[in-house]
């Protein structure tokens, strides 16, 4: 157990890790520099680097858990079961009953919907009114509420509730906060101070499981074949630069130990992923071959949940369906069984996947469970005591907060903002490590390289997809309109530009999920930001270019007209350029303001009677007198 975590911010400072655990007693390893602390003085102490007899304790470790998600990939794969629902199943397993895209924004107003004073008491059991009585009740959706609430806690559709089933239904109200279920029996943490986080990922798993049951009602994941999945994973999953190289070198240092008599160390992959397959043809690539990863990742070190392979209830689903629909549907299904029966009849030796996900690994508590296990099961299994054996884990998000803490040696992999919070608000220290120079950049966006921080929401696949329904579409647009304002803000930008690949590059197409807005979702975006008076289009681009305001008119003219009372500079007359560029407004926020905004102020303060405008033929001809000392 540790409280102090490594982060390497890319792949490629694993091979810097791997290089110095395979060597520790090199004096290279003194190249392993501390690039910054990142700590809680009140919770753990003092944040100061740590010595190099502390940072050689990460050169070395028996055996590797790794998370997959985002770890070894880079990018969420939950976002591949799309491509495998609609382009992969065959088409007698066409039109499932609830879209994918509808799948995943119900996931994430449910995640939106939890709220930690309904769910503070899920520990205990429903039977329990006494308990449930001293709980603070949810308060109820109401034509009164307030409308920020309504914006972002959205009513699911009811699609979604049509698609569940009794039992279904009792969890689903256990997450609006009206019933609660008994949960898993709950890790032990080693650190009390992660009792916080567990209850969060308590509240989780509930929504998880919820978005399982959709899937399986939905029939999206129906007629899948294991060779499929694994062949989509094989070829179509990406996985994190200098990945490959590290877990290939880890193993080939493990071949080395066995020839040499020694104890080899092993890799198990802990993940919430929803397949073993998908997990299985990743690794493929990374070890060349599935007998390759079959030898290196047996069957017993990969742990998550699964999805089921099974004719019979797959003809079970199929029925459901056909008596929850009219008869012209049953009739329409029955003969595309009979159309199919060939195909069906051997559906046992391809074994067709039947849309149902067998629970294992659903939150970080699950994984943490799973982890202490691995633990507790290879020390019986080899007669060592615990203190004999050194452990590594490796991930990238807070559902991996547990385990990199439970481990010997807790290495973080990637930027999340989320799981450093989670770690400051544990008493968890996290130690950057460099990599090279050349590493460092790679996966740096300008965005940020120019200090911008995209929310989390803009990793989120669906974020991208027009959505159908009014209510999902008016809280997608509302988030991408406050993106929009904040990055041009941020970039001091007026003018978005539909034909201008740079910004776009950066702010409406994330390359690491492999995803953008088409043109037509940044124009209908833009449509609501002209309603709040947030956004203008150019009247002569034909809708390809719009002046964002990311500041209204009202308060540059407000700005503009105390700068020039403060300088001393009304009852005289200035030209636009000298406001927006001239020597004077250099340090003012309206410098090298936008010629159309800088007009909207003008017509602000003129509409007030605090000054007045002179027409010219330019920029640079056009002015203005301040007259009035009033508003």
């Amino acid at each position: 157990m540790t409280s102090t975590l490594y982060r390497f911010t890319t792949a490629e400072g694993l091979l810097r890790l791997l290089e110095h655990s395979t060597s520790a007693d090199n004096t290279a390893s003194l190249n392993l520099q501390v690039d910054s602390v990142h700590g809680s003085r009140d919770l753990n102490g003092p944040s100061t680097a740590p010595s190099f007899e502390a940072i050689k304790r990460i050169l070395s470790f028996d055996h590797l858990v790794c998370d997959f998600d985002e770890t070894i990939t880079d990018h969420d794969t939950t976002s591949s079961f799309d491509t495998l629902a609609s382009q992969i199943r065959t088409d007698e397993h066409a039109q499932p009953e609830m879209s994918w895209s509808e799948i995943l924004q119900a996931y994430l107003d449910d995640l939106e919907k939890v709220d930690v004073g309904d769910l503070c008491h899920m520990n205990h059991h429903p039977d329990d009114q006494h308990h449930l009585q001293e709980q603070p009740q949810p308060q109820q959706q109401n034509g009164n509420q307030d409308e920020s609430n309504q914006l972002h806690h959205p009513q699911p559709s009811n699609t979604h509730h049509r698609l569940l089933d009794p039992k279904v239904r009792e969890l689903k109200c256990h997450i609006d906060g009206r019933k609660f279920t008994p949960e898993p029996e709950l890790p032990v943490p080693k650190i009390p101070s992660l009792q916080p986080w567990i209850h969060s990922q308590v509240r989780k798993r509930a929504v998880e499981k919820v978005s399982l049951d959709r899937v399986y009602e939905s029939g999206n994941l129906i007629g899948l074949t294991k060779q499929q999945i694994r062949e989509y994973g094989r070829t179509q999953i990406r996985l994190r630069p200098g990945v490959v190289k590290f877990l290939t070198a880890f193993v080939k240092e493990q071949d080395r130990k066995e020839a040499a008599g020694q104890r080899r160390g092993e890799i198990w992959i802990i993940s919430v992923n929803w397949s073993q397959d998908l997990i299985r043809g990743a690794m493929d690539q990374v070890f060349g071959s599935e007998e390759a990863t079959q030898k290196y990742l047996p069957e017993a070190n990969l742990i998550s949940s699964n999805l089921l392979f099974s004719d019979a209830c797959h003809e079970e689903l199929m029925k459901r369906r056909r008596s929850a629909g009219g008869a012209e549907d049953s009739h329409e299904h029955e003969q595309n069984l009979q159309k199919d029966s060939h195909t069906m009849d051997q559906a046992s030796t391809v074994h067709l996947s039947n849309g149902k996900v067998k629970v294992h690994c659903l939150t970080g508590t699950d994984k943490l469970h799973a982890f202490q296990k691995i633990q507790r099961d290879y020390v019986t299994k080899h007669d060592l005591a615990p203190t004999e054996v050194k452990w590594a884990y490796i991930g990238d998000s807070s559902t991996d907060l547990g385990c990199l803490v439970e481990a010997d040696v807790g290495i973080i992999v990637g930027k999340s903002k989320s799981l450093l919070t989670d770690c400051e608000r544990s008493g968890v220290q996290v130690i950057d490590l460099p990599t090279s120079n050349a590493a460092q950049g790679l996966d740096q966006s300008p965005a940020l390289a120019s200090g911008f921080q995209f929310p989390s929401i803009h990793n989120f696949p669906p974020f991208y997809t027009l959505q159908p329904t009014a209510s999902t579409w008016k809280n997608q647009s509302d988030l991408w309109s406050t993106i929009i304002l904040r990055y041009y803000r941020h970039h001091r930008l007026y003018q978005l530009d539909l034909d201008d690949s740079v910004t776009n590059e950066q702010l409406f197409n994330n390359q690491r999920i492999n995803r953008k807005l088409k043109p037509e979702t940044i124009q209908a975006i833009v449509e609501e930001m002209i309603q709040k008076g947030d956004a203008e289009w150019d009247p002569t681009s034909r809708k390809r270019r719009a002046i964002i305001y990311w500041r209204k008119p009202e308060d540059w003219a407000a700005m503009i007209s105390s700068w020039v009372f403060e300088s001393g500079l009304n009852n005289s007359i200035l030209t636009y350029y000298e406001l927006a560029h001239g020597e004077n407004s250099e340090d003012q926020e309206f410098y090298n303001i936008h010629p159309t905004v800088l007009q909207k102020a003008m017509d602000v303060l003129v509409k007030k009677g605090v000054a007045a405008t002179f027409q010219g033929a330019n920029f640079v001809e056009m002015g203005v007198k301040f007259f009035n000392a009033g508003n």
